[in-house]
């Protein structure tokens, strides 16, 4: 079985990333999984789901909003990036990749890992061609 699971954006605190991959884990009835992506650079409180997130610009601050109170959130990517890796080096997971990040975001992470993102999942199709960021990506081969 090829298992390709997404860590939610509610969880990509680094201390809670091991957590959330063991529950993709148990769900699949799995020992490892092949491809665990960072379902995006945007983080909300760990525990939260129904919050309304705005990206502020600066990739370590977020503000997130529950009951019209803001929860502003101070998270590294580069953080999150080395507990992912973690899930390799424990051989939780195979492979680890990016979802939804931009080429800053991208760079920011290629220079800090030192296991190289693996995949990068994109929304990419004529009415949003993201020339760009494929021709950052296609500098990486």
């Amino acid at each position: 079985m090829i298992s390709f699971v997404q860590l939610p954006f509610n969880a990509l605190h680094p201390e809670v990333v091991e957590h959330f991959c063991e529950r993709s884990l148990a769900s699949l009835n799995t020992s490892y999984l092949n491809l665990y992506l960072i379902h995006c650079p945007v983080a909300t409180k760990v525990w939260y789901v129904n919050v309304m997130v705005m990206h502020t610009g600066n990739d370590d601050e977020v503000i997130s909003f529950e009951n019209d109170r803001a929860l502003t959130e101070h998270i590294n990517l580069t953080d999150r990036w080395k507990a992912m890796e973690s899930l390799v080096e424990k051989g939780l997971v195979k492979s680890i990749g990016l979802s939804n990040f931009n080429s800053k975001q991208i760079q920011r992470i290629y220079d800090a890992a030192n296991i190289k993102p693996a995949a990068l999942q994109v929304e990419c199709h004529a009415y949003l061609p993201q020339y760009e960021l494929v021709d950052f990506c296609k500098s990486w081969i």
